[in-house]
């Protein structure tokens, strides 16, 4: 019933922007290149995975989720990210050969998703499904990303 909800919220919040006329910056704004970390060394084979995937059509609330997500990755989890046990990537599905990941882990809105990497092959993930309920409370939102995180790599 929770994931009807938010199917339904998240529809409603697409067609909202579509009729509030989305401003044409929110519509083609690209990922911006320096919110994806440093490339992890080439020998780091068992690792996390934090993906934002979006589209190309962006409303605020889109961004809204890239920006709490970066700052949760990145003020939380530098140390991984410089270390290469964690890589924080956002990925834009409308891309062809991106397409595939709406399938693989049952995307059906932008989503932030965790994924376990070990011996260069993934072997777990976890959509984070809550950040749509978490929106509008920034602080909520950055917690929750970050308590979900610490779960997922400790349960390595």
């Amino acid at each position: 019933m929770k994931i009807q909800a938010l199917v339904i919220a998240a529809i409603l919040v697409t067609f909202a922007g579509a009729a509030a006329g989305w401003s044409a910056r929110a519509r083609t704004t690209p990922a911006d290149p320096t919110t994806t970390m440093a490339k992890p060394a080439a020998t780091v084979a068992d690792k996390t995975m934090v993906y934002y995937f979006y589209s190309t059509a962006r409303c605020a609330s889109c961004l809204k989720i890239e920006q709490y997500t970066t700052e949760a990755v990145k003020s939380a989890f530098a140390a991984s990210l410089k270390d290469g046990t964690m890589q924080w990537a956002m990925v834009n599905t409308d891309e062809k050969a991106n397409a595939h990941y709406v399938k693989d882990y049952g995307l059906y809105t932008k989503s932030v998703v965790l994924v376990r990497v070990r011996d260069g092959r993934q072997i777990g993930f976890k959509v984070l499904d809550k950040v749509w309920e978490h929106l509008n409370d920034k602080a909520a939102f950055i917690k929750y990303v970050q308590d979900e995180t610490r779960a997922f790599v400790a349960a390595r």
